[in-house]
C-alpha cells in the first residue's frame, strides 16, 4: 500500500462537481528505487518494469473510487504533440496522444509529467473531463486549444441532438427540415460556452528554472505578440540570448482568454526534489500522474 496518502497524492482544490474526482501523484509512496524513487508510473524511462507495474496497481488501489466498480486508467503514449483523443473502457492502452477526454463513468483520463504541464479539465455539469500534457512544443502546437475544442464538439453534438428531438416532438416535418439542413452543412446556430469549463494545473517547472533559447521565444511571439510578457531575459548571466519562460503563466492566460476558470499552478517540479520528479533537474528520472474521472 502507498504510505501516507496526504504526502503521496495531491487532491485539487477547485469547484469541481461532486461526481468528478481528480488526483495528482507525487514521487512518494511507491516501490521504485534510485533515481526513480519511488512512485514512478512511466514504463518508457528504463525503470524496473515490475516496479512500475506495482506502482501503477498501488495507485489504482489507492484512488478514491467507489468499491465494487471497475475502473480503468487510460495510459497514453505521449509525444509532445497536440492530439486529444476520446477514451472509454474499450480504448486500447498506450494510444499516441497528449490529451484524453471522456464522457463515460469510471474511465480515468491520465497524463504523465516531470516538468511539463499537466492540465485537468471538467465541465460544471460533471459530464465531461479531460487530462492534457503540455510541454512547450505541445503548448505552441495548441494541445490545450485542441482539448477544449473536443469539449465544444461534444457540447454541440448534444445540443444538436436535443434540438432535433425537441423539434420532432413539436412537429415531425420540422425535424425532417432540420436534418436536411444539417446534411447540407447548413447547421442551426448552436451556442457553445467554454465558460462551463474549469481547469487545474498540476506540478510543473517554474519560470526561474525553465531557461529556453531565442528560437523558442521567436516561435511563441510569432504566434501571438501578447506572449512576449511570459518571457524575460535569463537570470543566469552566462546565458546569452536565453530566456526564462513562464509557460505555466502562458497556459493560464490561454485558458482564461477562452473564458475558463483556472486553478492550481503553484507547485514547481524542479524546485521540490523531495516531492516531484524533474527531467530538467535530474535527466533520467520518473514521472508523476495527473488523473481525472467521472463517478
Amino acid at each position: 500500500m502507498m504510505k501516507n496518502n496526504g504526502q503521496s497524492l495531491i487532491f485539487p482544490q477547485w469547484p469541481a462537481p461532486a461526481n468528478v474526482r481528480a488526483v495528482v501523484t507525487t514521487r512518494m509512496g511507491g516501490v521504485s528505487i534510485g533515481r526513480y524513487a519511488s512512485l514512478n508510473v512511466a514504463t518508457h524511462v528504463d525503470d524496473n518494469p515490475q516496479s512500475v507495474a506495482q506502482n501503477r496497481q498501488q495507485l489504482l488501489d489507492n484512488l478514491p473510487t467507489q468499491s465494487g466498480l471497475k475502473y480503468t486508467i487510460a495510459w497514453l503514449n505521449q509525444v509532445h504533440g497536440n492530439q486529444c483523443i476520446e477514451v472509454s473502457q474499450s480504448t486500447p492502452q498506450n494510444q499516441t496522444a497528449d490529451a484524453a477526454f471522456t464522457t463515460k463513468k469510471n474511465i480515468i483520463c491520465n497524463v504523465m509529467t516531470a516538468d511539463c504541464l499537466p492540465v485537468l479539465f471538467a465541465n460544471r455539469q460533471g459530464s465531461w473531463v479531460a487530462a492534457c500534457h503540455a510541454g512547450w512544443r505541445g503548448l505552441l502546437a495548441g494541445v490545450i486549444e485542441n482539448t477544449v475544442n473536443q469539449y465544444i464538439n461534444v457540447e454541440q453534438h448534444i445540443k444538436q441532438k436535443d434540438s432535433i428531438n425537441t423539434q420532432f416532438v413539436k412537429d415531425q416535418s420540422s425535424t425532417i427540415n432540420i436534418a436536411s439542413n444539417i446534411a447540407s452543412n447548413n447547421k442551426p446556430q448552436l451556442q457553445s460556452s467554454t465558460n462551463d469549463l474549469i481547469a487545474f494545473i498540476g506540478p510543473a517547472i517554474s519560470q526561474r528554472h525553465f531557461e529556453v533559447g531565442s528560437e523558442v521565444f521567436t516561435q511563441f511571439v510569432s504566434k501571438n505578440k501578447q506572449y512576449t510578457s511570459f518571457f524575460r531575459p535569463a537570470h543566469n548571466q552566462f546565458s546569452a540570448q536565453k530566456y526564462d519562460f513562464d509557460f505555466v503563466g502562458l497556459a493560464r492566460f490561454i485558458m482564461q482568454q477562452m473564458g475558463i476558470e483556472v486553478f492550481g499552478g503553484e507547485w514547481c517540479s524542479f524546485n521540490d526534489e523531495q516531492r516531484f520528479y524533474s527531467y530538467r533537474r535530474d535527466g533520467q528520472t520518473g514521472r508523476m500522474a495527473s488523473l481525472i474521472w467521472i463517478e
